[in-house]
């Protein structure tokens, strides 16, 4: 089958960025450009990385910035109030009562954000009951060093606070994942003449703008012209560290999306001629 050319038009129009409407480029933007100049066009899942996770400039490594709260950039079940934390709480001491009451009990908790949900979970634990209390162990997996001093800062000797997965080991215990896979990195792609394309991220002159190549994607070509779509994130270079933690564990994810029917319905495709949030996807 011959490649055609991807038309960016609808793209550009729906989805500014990762240019700047206000002409104005940050340090994380003039950074990725000039890695781009320096070796290429990037995946857009490259691009989404480094702007939600790098190390210095990335979105969530923002310690001071309230992006999750009332006053922030959207909210989750935990910026409401403590009712979410308290029945996780209850929830892990069911597992615990139903395992024979273990003496050490570990949970674990990546993507914590600024600590909120392990304190109402801790919170509750405390006064739901004391042997529980006395036998568990509270981590909090986060990569990003600012992040983890807000994290040590605010919850103290309560928890362990931890860079990475390979860090523990557990016999026994929870995975409690808040709002954490909608957040991993994930490819876009775009269907145009009838073809699949990858979208990348380039760079002319250090501005930021969309680039394509051709995708194998196993979906169907009949969806309408102009079709975005986000394609999986690497779930196994996520999940495998997580998985070596637990001898016997109860993992939870807490998150929201579409099933497939919803998501590649051809109505969603008017979302392209919109602007959407920050938390839009596809």
């Amino acid at each position: 089958m011959s490649h055609k050319t991807a038309d960016l038009t609808v793209l550009q129009q729906a989805f500014p960025y990762p240019r700047s409407g206000a002409g104005a480029t940050t340090d994380l933007g003039r950074l990725i450009s000039s890695g781009i100049e320096e070796s290429g066009p990037i995946p857009f899942s490259d691009f989404m990385a480094q702007a939600l996770y790098h190390s210095e400039l990335g979105y969530y490594a923002r310690a001071k910035a309230r992006t999750v709260s009332k006053e922030g950039d959207f909210m989750t079940s935990v910026s409401v109030g403590s009712v979410f934390g308290t029945l996780l709480a209850r929830r892990l001491h069911r597992f615990w009562i139903a395992n024979g009451s273990p003496s050490e009990f570990t949970i674990l908790e990546p993507g914590a954000h600024d600590g909120s949900l392990a304190t109402d979970i801790l919170d509750e634990i405390d006064s739901l009951d004391p042997s529980f209390a006395k036998a568990t162990r509270y981590l909090v997996c986060e990569p990003l060093p600012a992040r983890r001093k807000v994290l040590e800062a605010k919850l103290g000797n309560r928890t362990t606070v931890i860079a990475s997965p390979t860090e523990a080991q557990a016999e026994i215990g929870a995975l409690v994942a808040n709002e954490v896979l909608d957040a991993l990195p994930v490819p876009l792609y775009l269907l145009s003449n009838k073809q699949w394309h990858e979208i990348l991220v380039t760079s002319s002159d250090g501005l930021l703008d969309w680039s394509s190549r051709p995708a194998n994607l196993d979906l169907p070509s009949n969806f309408p012209e102009g079709y975005v779509t986000e394609g999986p994130p690497d779930l196994k270079s996520f999940l495998e560290p997580l998985s070596t933690v637990f001898q016997q564990a109860l993992f939870i994810w807490i998150d929201y999306g579409l099933d497939e029917e919803t998501l590649y319905h051809p109505a969603r495709t008017c979302l392209l001629y919109t602007s959407p949030s920050p938390r839009d996807r596809g």
